[in-house]
């Protein structure tokens, strides 16, 4: 495995992987160590799944426990607001 790029916090970075998910900005962001912890949305994983690719933890909470305001959802009955954060 052929190291890219290293941040300051020793994170390597390879171009050969993503993150994957419609959270995996938020994702990326928290694992560079750009943020400390980022929102995400989650209908089917897309929390939880880019978290796990990139060691971070992505959370979904029980649906209408955080409000959804100013989220466009793909499917109402699904969609949860997520967090993302290390562990």
């Amino acid at each position: 495995m052929e190291r890219i790029l290293t941040l300051e916090q020793h994170a390597t970075v390879e171009h050969r992987y993503v993150p994957g998910g419609s959270s995996s900005g938020s994702s990326a962001s928290v694992a560079a160590g750009l943020v400390p912890f980022s929102t995400a949305t989650d209908t089917g994983g897309s929390t939880r799944q880019p978290a796990s690719f990139t060691n971070t933890v992505g959370l979904k909470p029980t649906y209408g426990l955080v409000p959804r305001y100013g989220v466009i959802a793909m499917a109402s009955s699904l969609d949860t607001m997520g967090h993302i954060t290390k562990q």
